[in-house]
Order: C-alpha cells, then sequence, then structure tokens
C-alpha cells in the first residue's frame, strides 16, 4: 500500500459537502483543514500509483470545483538494524 497525500484548493467548493465526502470514502485515510487556508488536506490509500488516478477522477467528478495543488507520496521502509549493543552487555 502506498500512501499519497493531496492537498487541493477549496475555494470554489462546497467545503461541507467535500468533508461529508472525503470523511466517509473507504479510500480516504484522513482530512485535515488548516484555519484560514483555502487549502485541505487528504490522505488516499491504493495499491499502487495506477490506482491513484481513477481514484481522483472520481472525487473531481463529484467536485469539478475542486483544484489538486499538490500531490505528495509516502512509502514506509522498515529495516532491522538489530538491537543495540548494550542489550547483551
Amino acid at each position: 500500500m502506498q500512501q499519497y497525500s493531496i492537498f487541493a484548493d477549496i475555494r470554489e467548493v462546497d467545503s461541507k459537502k467535500l468533508l461529508a465526502y472525503l470523511t466517509t470514502h473507504p479510500k480516504v485515510a484522513f482530512v485535515a483543514e488548516y484555519h484560514g487556508d483555502p487549502l485541505l488536506e487528504f490522505g488516499l490509500f491504493v495499491k499502487d500509483p495506477y490506482a491513484l488516478r481513477p481514484l481522483l477522477r472520481e472525487i473531481e467528478t463529484a467536485f469539478p470545483a475542486l483544484r489538486v495543488e499538490e500531490l505528495w507520496l509516502f512509502e514506509e521502509m522498515i529495516r532491522s538494524i538489530g538491537p543495540p549493543r548494550c542489550v547483551f552487555e
């Protein structure tokens, strides 16, 4: 799974309807509003980048005035380096 963080301009959108839509969408991980900022941030979980485009089109079809400003990809990489030396001393 990959998490994408999307920043969208919501000046021309009914923000209450958009929030209701995003908070009930099964692929939306979080929604963040910033006081006094016309941008809304929301996170999407998808299995690969090819699944992102149809999901964004679905949201943009429901809210045509919504404008995506930025899109960030967050990937979790876990690597074990073992316990610290002091554990065995």
